[in-house]
């Protein structure tokens, strides 16, 4: 066999091939621990799990009837980072009332969800978004 002008014999060619597959499969393993820091340094990652916890923890402990409003600017900057600011509106906090679980999600991609361990529900989210005053907050009401 032939490789590059070279001669190969049986031998040579079982000590290539190894090397070949490590070599391919170091470039992927690195290829995807290169996307996960670069997610990991927009700060996207960290500021869900902390807002989606937030307001998870917050939902837990108000009572039926509580109008629940946070503010919203550090992750609104965070998104507008990632281009997502016009979807943001919609796709930032999402409650699921089957599931129990309250999702954030500051990327076009990803978002962290946390399950609440109480049966309550959340109605009438709203997310309020005033560039004028540089004021962002979400609004929902806790029901039981």
């Amino acid at each position: 066999m032939v490789f590059r002008g070279w001669k190969l014999d049986k031998k040579g060619e079982e000590v290539v091939m190894p090397e070949v597959v490590l070599i391919i499969l170091t470039i992927i393993f690195f290829g995807v621990l290169l996307i996960f820091i670069a997610k990991a340094a927009s700060s996207s990652l960290f500021y869900e799990e902390v807002y989606a916890k937030k307001i998870g923890l917050s939902i837990e402990a108000a009572k039926p009837g509580t109008i629940l409003e946070f503010n919203i600017s550090k992750p609104y900057i965070i998104s507008k980072e990632n281009k997502f600011e016009e979807s943001f509106r919609d796709k930032f906090f999402y409650f699921d009332n089957e599931e129990n679980s309250v999702t954030i999600k500051l990327a076009s991609e990803g978002g962290y969800k946390f399950k609440l361990m109480s049966l309550k529900s959340v109605s009438n989210p709203v997310v309020n978004i005033d560039e004028l005053n540089k004021k962002y907050v979400l609004v929902l009401s806790v029901g039981k």
